[in-house]
Protein backbone atom coordinates (compact mmCIF):
# COMPACT_ATOMS: atom_id res chain seq x y z
CA UNK A 1 0.00 0.00 0.00
CA UNK A 2 2.57 2.28 1.04
CA UNK A 3 4.29 1.35 -2.37
CA UNK A 4 1.70 2.79 -4.37
CA UNK A 5 0.99 5.66 -2.22
CA UNK A 6 5.18 6.85 -2.80
CA UNK A 7 4.45 6.18 -6.89
CA UNK A 8 1.57 8.56 -6.30
CA UNK A 9 3.02 10.88 -4.81
CA UNK A 10 6.34 11.16 -6.51
CA UNK A 11 4.44 11.22 -9.84
CA UNK A 12 2.48 14.20 -9.11
CA UNK A 13 -0.83 12.15 -9.15
CA UNK A 14 -3.79 13.38 -7.48
CA UNK A 15 -5.07 10.01 -6.70
CA UNK A 16 -2.67 10.53 -4.12
CA UNK A 17 -4.69 12.28 -2.18
CA UNK A 18 -7.51 9.50 -2.37
CA UNK A 19 -5.35 7.05 -1.78
CA UNK A 20 -3.47 8.66 1.66
CA UNK A 21 -7.12 9.34 3.04
CA UNK A 22 -7.86 5.62 2.70
CA UNK A 23 -4.56 4.36 4.38
CA UNK A 24 -5.32 6.77 7.26
CA UNK A 25 -8.24 5.21 7.79
CA UNK A 26 -6.48 1.75 7.66
CA UNK A 27 -3.92 2.76 10.06
CA UNK A 28 -6.70 3.99 12.36
CA UNK A 29 -7.99 0.63 12.67
CA UNK A 30 -4.16 -1.05 12.40
CA UNK A 31 -3.67 0.43 15.76
CA UNK A 32 -6.91 -0.05 17.16
CA UNK A 33 -6.09 -4.47 15.65
CA UNK A 34 -2.61 -4.45 17.07
CA UNK A 35 -2.34 -1.48 20.08
CA UNK A 36 1.02 -2.39 21.18
CA UNK A 37 2.52 -0.97 17.79
CA UNK A 38 1.67 2.98 17.14
CA UNK A 39 1.78 3.29 13.64
CA UNK A 40 1.90 6.83 11.90
CA UNK A 41 1.20 8.58 8.45
CA UNK A 42 1.84 11.87 7.76
CA UNK A 43 2.27 13.90 4.12
CA UNK A 44 4.87 16.10 4.47
CA UNK A 45 5.69 19.08 1.74
CA UNK A 46 9.25 18.54 2.13
CA UNK A 47 9.61 14.50 2.38
CA UNK A 48 6.26 13.26 0.88
CA UNK A 49 4.43 10.73 2.74
CA UNK A 50 6.16 9.49 5.56
CA UNK A 51 5.26 6.32 7.74
CA UNK A 52 6.31 6.07 11.59
CA UNK A 53 6.27 2.87 13.73
CA UNK A 54 6.15 3.59 17.97
CA UNK A 55 6.38 0.79 20.53
CA UNK A 56 3.66 2.32 23.20
CA UNK A 57 3.95 -0.15 25.77
CA UNK A 58 8.05 0.20 26.03
CA UNK A 59 9.04 3.81 27.80
CA UNK A 60 12.95 3.32 27.43
CA UNK A 61 15.29 1.46 24.35
CA UNK A 62 16.87 -0.31 27.06
CA UNK A 63 13.40 -1.98 27.49
CA UNK A 64 12.63 -2.76 24.02
CA UNK A 65 16.41 -4.00 23.81
CA UNK A 66 15.88 -6.64 27.33
CA UNK A 67 12.38 -7.43 26.18
CA UNK A 68 12.59 -7.79 22.24
CA UNK A 69 15.76 -6.93 20.54
CA UNK A 70 18.20 -9.03 22.43
CA UNK A 71 16.42 -12.12 22.06
CA UNK A 72 17.14 -12.19 17.91
CA UNK A 73 19.65 -14.55 16.50
CA UNK A 74 22.56 -12.89 14.81
CA UNK A 75 23.08 -10.05 17.08
CA UNK A 76 26.95 -9.00 16.60
CA UNK A 77 27.45 -5.47 17.81
CA UNK A 78 25.62 -2.44 19.57
CA UNK A 79 26.32 1.21 20.03
CA UNK A 80 24.00 4.39 19.93
CA UNK A 81 26.55 6.07 16.69
CA UNK A 82 27.65 4.27 13.71
CA UNK A 83 31.25 4.78 14.37
CA UNK A 84 31.02 3.72 18.33
CA UNK A 85 29.84 0.18 17.86
CA UNK A 86 30.89 -2.65 19.97
CA UNK A 87 30.90 -6.31 19.52
CA UNK A 88 28.33 -8.02 21.57
CA UNK A 89 29.56 -9.09 25.03
CA UNK A 90 28.01 -8.95 28.52
CA UNK A 91 30.63 -6.10 29.62
CA UNK A 92 29.77 -4.08 26.07
CA UNK A 93 26.34 -4.38 26.37
CA UNK A 94 26.41 -3.07 29.66
CA UNK A 95 28.34 -0.36 29.11
CA UNK A 96 26.59 0.58 25.83
CA UNK A 97 23.01 0.58 28.10
CA UNK A 98 25.04 2.92 30.60
CA UNK A 99 25.32 5.76 28.13
CA UNK A 100 22.09 4.80 26.10
CA UNK A 101 19.28 7.12 26.02
CA UNK A 102 18.01 8.81 22.48
CA UNK A 103 19.25 6.05 19.95
CA UNK A 104 19.97 2.73 19.48
CA UNK A 105 21.73 0.94 16.69
CA UNK A 106 21.93 -2.70 16.57
CA UNK A 107 23.83 -4.81 13.59
CA UNK A 108 22.69 -8.49 13.06
CA UNK A 109 24.31 -10.68 10.69
CA UNK A 110 21.55 -12.77 9.73
CA UNK A 111 21.97 -13.94 5.34
CA UNK A 112 23.63 -10.79 5.34
CA UNK A 113 23.87 -7.80 7.34
CA UNK A 114 21.41 -5.91 8.38
CA UNK A 115 20.57 -2.76 11.14
CA UNK A 116 18.01 -1.79 13.61
CA UNK A 117 17.85 1.87 14.63
CA UNK A 118 15.37 2.83 17.46
CA UNK A 119 15.46 6.16 18.40
CA UNK A 120 13.22 7.71 21.56
CA UNK A 121 10.78 10.17 20.51
CA UNK A 122 10.86 12.89 22.67
CA UNK A 123 7.35 14.27 22.31
CA UNK A 124 5.62 10.43 22.57
CA UNK A 125 8.25 9.01 25.33
CA UNK A 126 8.58 5.82 23.23
CA UNK A 127 11.04 4.03 20.69
CA UNK A 128 10.58 4.64 17.13
CA UNK A 129 12.04 2.07 14.49
CA UNK A 130 13.42 3.84 11.63
CA UNK A 131 13.09 1.21 9.39
CA UNK A 132 14.27 0.16 5.89
CA UNK A 133 11.34 -0.28 3.74
CA UNK A 134 12.59 -3.58 2.15
CA UNK A 135 13.36 -5.16 5.15
CA UNK A 136 10.47 -3.90 7.41
CA UNK A 137 8.63 -6.68 4.59
CA UNK A 138 11.03 -9.20 5.39
CA UNK A 139 9.69 -12.16 7.67
CA UNK A 140 13.28 -13.09 8.27
CA UNK A 141 14.62 -9.28 9.25
CA UNK A 142 14.95 -8.14 12.72
CA UNK A 143 12.97 -5.25 11.66
CA UNK A 144 10.04 -7.45 11.23
CA UNK A 145 10.24 -9.58 14.24
CA UNK A 146 10.61 -6.09 16.03
CA UNK A 147 7.00 -5.25 14.94
CA UNK A 148 5.94 -8.77 14.30
CA UNK A 149 6.52 -9.36 18.83
CA UNK A 150 4.60 -6.34 19.59
CA UNK A 151 1.13 -6.66 17.14
CA UNK A 152 1.17 -9.91 18.09
CA UNK A 153 1.48 -9.37 21.63
CA UNK A 154 -2.07 -8.24 22.15
CA UNK A 155 -4.13 -7.83 19.17
CA UNK A 156 -7.98 -7.90 18.74
CA UNK A 157 -9.24 -10.63 16.85
CA UNK A 158 -12.24 -8.99 16.61
CA UNK A 159 -11.23 -5.68 14.07
CA UNK A 160 -11.19 -6.36 10.62
CA UNK A 161 -8.82 -4.91 8.66
CA UNK A 162 -10.11 -6.77 5.17
CA UNK A 163 -12.80 -3.66 4.43
CA UNK A 164 -10.33 -0.96 4.25
CA UNK A 165 -7.41 -3.38 2.65
CA UNK A 166 -10.09 -4.05 -0.36
CA UNK A 167 -10.50 -0.05 -1.11
CA UNK A 168 -6.74 0.06 -2.06
CA UNK A 169 -6.31 -0.54 -6.08
CA UNK A 170 -4.52 -3.82 -6.30
CA UNK A 171 -1.58 -2.25 -7.95
CA UNK A 172 -0.71 -0.53 -4.76
CA UNK A 173 -0.71 -3.46 -2.59
CA UNK A 174 2.77 -5.11 -2.20
CA UNK A 175 3.06 -8.71 -3.52
CA UNK A 176 2.63 -10.35 -0.37
CA UNK A 177 -0.58 -8.31 0.69
CA UNK A 178 -1.76 -9.07 -2.90
CA UNK A 179 -1.31 -13.10 -2.99
CA UNK A 180 -1.75 -14.02 1.10
CA UNK A 181 -3.50 -11.00 2.06
CA UNK A 182 -0.82 -10.02 5.07
CA UNK A 183 -1.96 -9.60 8.39
CA UNK A 184 -5.80 -10.62 7.76
CA UNK A 185 -8.56 -8.96 8.74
Amino acid sequence: MTRGIDEAWVGGDNEFYDLFEIFKEYVQKFNEKYPGLLVEAENTMDHGFRLSIFFPNEKSLISLFDNVASKIAGLEKIGAEPDDMLKVSIENVKQVMDFVKNKLILFYERRGATSVIVELDKKKKMPELIFNKQSIENKEDPEFIICAHYALKDFKKDVDLKEIRLKFPANTLSPSIQSAGALKG
